[in-house]
């Protein structure tokens, strides 16, 4: 009887589905291009931690411009807030510039900082008492500036996203 059970066990096994692959950073990337890029330089983002093979990742959006290609997304290890990151493969190199954000303000103040940031980082506009103070309300005064301006300057060229074509960024 019992060995009845285990042939019956091991056979309905045989039968069963293989579970999918784990997703890949380029799903959803319509073009090869795209998809070996994307692979290319998350590999490279990944590897600046500790664990590569557990880092998550997601939002991930390549930027294009004559001067190169960016990966732009969010990584995390488990159990930890995702932050930003901005890889940059120059045209004509093969060599990638990795930049992680590297500061601790919160979720919340990241959604709010991102359209103050791209709006008035690098601009004399900043100087100014309404912007100071908007920058202190919206928790961004410990922003990690090296990281956000990688941001700024390389993550708003012609977009393409997982499941779409390329398309001009939105204006500020």
């Amino acid at each position: 009887m019992w060995a009845a059970t285990v042939v019956t066990m091991l056979a309905l096994q045989a039968c069963a589905p293989e579970p999918p692959p784990e997703p890949k950073p380029s799903d959803g990337f319509l073009l090869p291009a795209d998809r070996a890029f994307v692979e290319a330089a998350w590999a490279k983002v990944a590897g600046t931690y500790k664990e590569p093979g557990t880092v998550q990742y997601g939002a991930l959006t390549i930027s294009e411009d004559a001067g190169g290609r960016t990966l732009c997304g969010e990584s995390a290890e488990p159990d930890q807030l995702p932050r930003g990151f901005v890889a940059t493969q120059e045209t004509g190199k093969t060599a990638f510039e990795i930049i992680r954000e590297r500061d601790n303000i919160s979720p919340r103040a990241v959604k709010a900082c991102k359209p103050l940031i791209r709006k008035h980082m690098g601009q004399k506009s900043v100087d100014t008492p309404e912007i100071q103070q908007a920058i202190v309300q919206n928790g961004c005064a410990n922003i990690d500036t090296v990281y956000w301006r990688a941001h700024k300057d390389r993550c708003y060229k012609t977009l393409t996203v997982a499941g779409g074509v390329a398309t001009p960024a939105p204006p500020p």
